[in-house]
C-alpha cells in the first residue's frame, strides 16, 4: 500500500516537473510590443540587462543616478527604442515624477501598460555593522528595501493591466547571516520576503515574480572601489576609542580587500547565466520564480548553510569572522 502511493507521488511530482519545463521554453509573442523598465543602469548587472532587453527587442527604460555615469552614456546612445531617465530610488517625489514621465513616454509611443519592472538598483558597503555610519546603514536600506517597493508600488497598476513581470535583484548571501555585510544582508533578505508575499497577492491577475539572486560579480562592477571610499568616511568618524578598538585590524581588512579582489568573481557576463535568467523572467511563459547566478559550488556551499540550524550558522558565521580576523591581524 504504502509502495504505491510513493509511486504514485513520484509520477505526480515527475509530470508536475516535465510539464513546467515545457511551459518554461514556450514564450510570450510580439515582444517587440513590450516595454521594461529597469533600475540601477549607471553601471554593472543594471546596464548589461538594459542593453541585452534592448537587443531582444524590447521597449528599454533605463533609470540612472548620475548623468556623467558610463550607463547614461551609452544607453543614450541607443536609439527611440531605449529610453534613459534620471531618477535617485530613495527620494520619493522624484520617483513619482518619473513613474509620471515613463507613463507619458509610453502613451506617445502607443502603449498602454508598463509590462516589465526590473527593480535592479543596489549598494552594498562590506564592513562590520558597529564601523557603518548612521547614513551608510539608512543608505542600503533605503537603496536596497524601501525603493524597490515604493517603485513596485508606484507602478503596480501597469504591472496587473498587463499581466507583467516584477523582477527583484537580491543576493546568493541573502540566505545567510553573513558576516562583514548583515546591514547588506538583511535589506536582500527582506526584499525576498516581500516578493514572496506579494506572488500570493498577485498571482489571481496573472502576474509573475522573480527573484534573481547573483553570486561574485565583483571584477565587474563598482563594489570594491565604493566600498574602500566609504571606509575612509566610516573611519573619519570613529571616535579614538573605536579607533583603538579596530584599528589595525580595520585597515588590514580593506588592504586586503583590494588586493584579493574577486577571487570568486565572473571574469564576464557571458561566463554567467545571467543573460539567460533575465531573458527566462520576462519571455518565458512559465518562468522559475527563483533563479541564481553563481557558481554551482557556490551556490550549493550558501544552499548549504542556509538549510543549517539557526545556531550552526551563527556559530559559522563567528568562525568565518574570526578566522578572518586573525589571519588579517597575522599579517606583516
Amino acid at each position: 500500500m504504502y509502495l504505491i502511493i510513493l509511486v504514485v507521488i513520484l509520477i505526480i511530482f515527475t509530470l508536475t516537473h516535465v510539464y513546467n519545463k515545457v511551459l518554461r521554453r514556450c514564450k510570450i509573442d510580439k515582444i517587440y510590443e513590450k516595454s521594461v523598465m529597469v533600475t540601477g543602469c549607471d553601471s554593472g548587472l543594471g546596464l548589461e540587462m538594459a542593453k541585452h532587453l534592448h537587443e531582444l527587442g524590447f521597449i528599454t527604460i533605463a533609470t540612472c543616478l548620475n548623468p556623467q555615469s558610463n550607463g547614461y552614456q551609452t544607453l543614450n546612445l541607443l536609439g527611440d527604442r531605449c529610453k534613459v531617465f534620471l531618477m535617485d530610488i530613495t527620494n520619493e517625489t522624484q520617483l513619482k515624477k518619473t513613474v509620471s514621465e515613463v507613463k507619458h513616454f509610453l502613451r506617445q509611443i502607443g502603449i498602454n501598460s508598463l509590462y516589465g519592472l526590473v527593480n535592479n538598483a543596489g549598494v552594498m558597503v562590506n564592513a562590520e555593522f558597529d564601523w557603518l555610519t548612521s547614513s551608510q546603514i539608512k543608505s542600503q536600506i533605503d537603496v536596497n528595501y524601501c525603493g524597490p517597493i515604493i517603485l513596485t508600488k508606484l507602478l503596480l497598476e501597469d504591472i496587473i493591466n498587463s499581466q507583467g513581470r516584477l523582477v527583484y535583484v537580491t543576493s546568493l548571501i541573502s540566505n545567510v547571516p553573513f558576516p562583514l555585510c548583515t546591514t547588506y544582508c538583511s535589506t536582500k533578505s527582506g526584499l525576498s520576503m516581500f516578493a514572496e508575499g506579494l506572488q500570493a497577492e498577485l498571482s489571481r491577475f496573472g502576474v509573475k515574480i522573480i527573484l534573481l539572486q547573483p553570486g561574485d560579480f565583483t571584477k565587474l562592477t563598482d563594489i570594491v572601489p565604493a566600498t574602500l571610499k566609504a571606509s575612509d568616511v566610516m573611519w573619519n568618524s570613529f571616535d579614538e576609542r573605536k579607533k583603538e578598538l579596530y584599528g589595525d585590524y580595520f585597515h588590514k581588512y580593506y588592504a586586503n580587500m583590494n588586493s584579493s579582489r574577486g577571487m570568486i568573481s565572473f571574469k564576464s557576463y557571458t561566463d554567467s547565466s545571467l543573460f539567460i535568467d533575465i531573458e527566462e523572467a520576462l519571455i518565458s511563459i512559465n518562468p522559475r520564480p527563483v533563479m541564481v547566478q553563481s557558481f554551482l559550488w557556490y551556490h550549493v556551499l550558501i544552499k548549504t548553510i542556509s538549510y543549517l540550524p539557526r545556531s550552526w550558522r551563527i556559530n559559522l558565521s563567528q568562525l568565518i569572522q574570526y578566522v578572518t580576523r586573525r589571519g588579517l591581524i597575522k599579517m606583516d
